[in-house]
């Protein structure tokens, strides 16, 4: 089968990649991409993988931020669910987005009341990652009232700057896909000396392998 692996920077799939060198996976065709930071160059670069390739599964891995302080960093997770969420306006202290403001039907394809839901997890999901809901904003929060509005409104787990590219190109392609997340930090620290590089993208590429030696 053939699989894409793709992630915003190359060092977030790095490991995996050395590893798959050494002990290669016989029975997979796996390709390595580097689709990009942000959401505009991540939905660039997978819809032109996604012309020219009908994978049997893409992945979307990398390191992402948490709002729920109870999370370990380090700790990885399957996103069952993403959703754009910073285009709209902040009004009166509320956020609105573009289906609050009617500017989109979010139930047309491929959302389901305006979320990006992942349907492939229950026949790919073989390692039994535990899923968080996840949301995608091209900026990194760092604003408490910013934070307190998402949470109110989306009661998201993961931030992250490409994730509901993913989502939604996959969906419209048809293709199986799963986006994994590996916490590296609490959204709003801007302190890298309190961020996990280490552990998180250690223990992300130990997931993808079980992945892998599991499909």
């Amino acid at each position: 089968m053939q699989i894409l692996v793709t992630s915003a920077t190359e060092m977030e799939t790095r490991p995996l990649r050395e590893a798959l060198q050494t002990n290669p996976i016989e029975a997979h065709e796996i390709q390595f991409h580097t689709i990009g930071i942000g959401m505009l160059e991540a939905s660039f670069h997978l819809q032109k993988l996604l012309t020219i390739n009908t994978p049997g599964l893409i992945i979307l891995a990398g390191i992402a931020g948490t709002f729920d302080k109870k999370k370990t960093l380090g700790q990885v997770f399957v996103i069952d669910s993403d959703q754009f969420v910073n285009a709209g306006v902040e009004e009166n202290g509320i956020w609105k987005d573009i289906f609050d403001l009617g500017f989109a039907d979010k139930n047309a394809f491929p959302y389901s009341d305006g979320v990006l839901i992942n349907p492939y997890l229950k026949d790919w999901n073989k390692t039994n990652l535990p899923t968080a809901k996840a949301i995608t904003i091209d900026e990194i929060t760092t604003s408490s009232l910013r934070m307190d509005a998402y949470l109110s409104k989306y009661q998201p787990v993961i931030e992250s700057m490409e994730g509901a590219a993913l989502h939604y190109n996959a969906l419209q392609y048809q293709i199986p896909f799963m986006q994994i997340r590996s916490i590296s930090n609490l959204v709003g620290d801007r302190d890298k000396s309190n961020w996990d590089f280490k552990n998180s993208i250690g223990n992300l590429n130990t997931e993808l392998l079980k992945i892998f030696q599991n499909l």
